[in-house]
């Protein structure tokens, strides 16, 4: 992160004055607690937020180890902080599905806000349900923040978080080019704010440090590319295959964490398990962990492989090597740590030897600041403490220099104040006069009555 905000603009904060405020922190899986552990523990100081999280989704589901009672036990020190669950059914684990569950989204999330009446609701990144929650809190007029917005990948989660950003009403970045983006989507840069990702945080909060583990071995997150789920199978095969390969000839482990929730994934969880029963003393099933244990495995760890952000985001700030597969990733912002490479055997694997090698001899990377620096969730709670919950107007747009004409300016008035139906008022020398002298020429419009001939009558 080139420039963090230390000092965000006074326009929306207030100085002094710490408004009593009820907050809705929505999270859908595993992922995204981790991205909001420290925000929730820095809110929780401030005795004038009444703090909510609301977990729904893949967080209640057993088959991650139920990670909402995780969170819950984790921060029940925190007793000012209060978790609700809503259960989501899916009828399907496909493109169908995930539309019932955002409709289901939509309703019971708009009747927990409204139960509740909360102040302002915050969403974090891109995943599908993210949009009906923004839906939700938007439609009910209820000030939305958002995290992680601006990023660019190349799939549907864009159309996702772009959706969500311009349903924000306050914007809470990670990179300046993220800044920009949003800026350039017609959002007000005073509701812009870069303050890193917070998943960064637990980092330095549990001193996480690249170390030279005992045991061997890599880690695997693989996920069905959202908008080709049908290709989900063959390039599991692929990767499979590469990193089975890789690990046979170098004498590693590979821990494989399970995919999301997404389309395609049934069929790339029954090809993980029939892999680990076929070659099990390479691949192990890694299980859900806290984020500090995973934290900890994955600095141990000789690389990362696949496509999950967590090889492009965290890996940046510990400097473990990560080799990033496909277009999952798309356009996000890079760090030295990570290599790129398609759906090739051959391709993989050398991708994989290089990184690999690059650890043996130490030279690990150095930790980059692109996403951030470890402060992110106190400089996000005290933002959440201090904003001023205005609700935004009119998209940015009408006030930059290349626009401003075709809304405000001397151009407008020139196309539409002047009834073009009267030759009187075409005098192109009065509409050349300012428009405080030229006021005789703008006549008053009113509609006919229904007696004159112009009006057509009709049955």
């Amino acid at each position: 992160m080139d420039q963090v905000d230390k000092n965000p603009y006074s326009l929306l904060l207030g100085t002094d004055n710490f408004e009593d405020r009820k907050l809705c922190i929505c999270i859908f899986n595993r992922a995204t607690f981790a991205r909001c552990q420290t925000v929730i523990e820095e809110c929780s100081r401030f005795a004038t937020l009444d703090l909510t999280v609301l977990l729904s989704s893949s967080a209640l589901w057993e088959e991650y180890g139920k990670p909402a009672q995780t969170y819950i036990s984790k921060m029940k020190t925190h007793h000012k902080v209060r978790f609700e669950l809503i259960d989501i059914e899916y009828p399907s684990q496909d493109h169908r599905g995930m539309c019932h569950a955002s409709s289901q989204i939509v309703g019971k999330f708009a009747d927990f806000f409204t139960e509740n009446a909360f102040d302002a609701v915050l969403v974090v990144a891109d995943r599908f349900e993210t949009l009906p929650a923004a839906m939700a809190a938007s439609y009910l007029n209820i000030p939305l923040i958002h995290l992680q917005g601006g990023e660019i990948t190349n799939n549907i989660d864009d159309r996702v978080r772009h959706a969500v950003t311009m349903l924000s009403d306050f914007h809470l970045v990670c990179t300046s080019l993220a800044r920009e983006y949003v800026s350039e989507m017609g959002q007000h840069e005073y509701r812009i704010f870069n303050t890193g990702c917070p998943s960064l945080d637990l980092v330095n909060k549990y001193s996480v440090k690249r170390f030279k583990a005992k045991e061997k071995y890599i880690i695997s997150m693989f996920h069905p590319e959202t908008e080709n789920p049908e290709l989900a199978y063959a390039q599991t095969c692929c990767v499979l295959e590469s990193v089975i390969e890789h690990c046979a000839f170098f004498g590693l482990k590979c821990y494989w964490f399970y995919p999301n929730a997404d389309p395609g994934r049934e069929k790339i969880v029954n090809l993980l398990d029939e892999a680990i029963k076929a070659n099990p003393h390479i691949l192990i099933k890694a299980i859900n962990k806290p984020p500090s244990d995973f934290l900890w495995q994955l600095a141990g760890a000789k690389l990362i492989v696949g496509n999950s952000s967590c090889g492009i985001r965290e890996t940046s700030y510990m400097g473990t090597p990560s080799v990033n597969i496909g277009m999952r990733q798309g356009y996000r912002e890079r760090a030295a740590n990570v290599v790129d490479c398609d759906y090739d055997v051959e391709e993989i694997k050398e991708a994989l030897k290089y990184q690999y090698l690059t650890n043996q001899k130490l030279k690990f990377y150095h930790r980059s600041n692109l996403y951030g620096d470890g402060g992110s969730g106190r400089r996000i709670a005290g933002i959440l403490t201090r904003l001023k919950l205005k609700k935004k107007g009119t998209l940015d747009y009408i006030y930059k220099d290349k626009y401003r004409e075709k809304h405000t300016g001397e151009e407008r008035f020139k196309s539409h104040a002047v009834p073009r139906h009267n030759p009187e008022y075409r005098d192109k020398e009065k509409l050349d006069l300012p428009r405080e002298e030229r006021s005789d020429i703008f006549t008053e419009h009113k509609l006919p009555s229904s007696g004159d001939s112009r009006v057509t009558q009709v049955d």
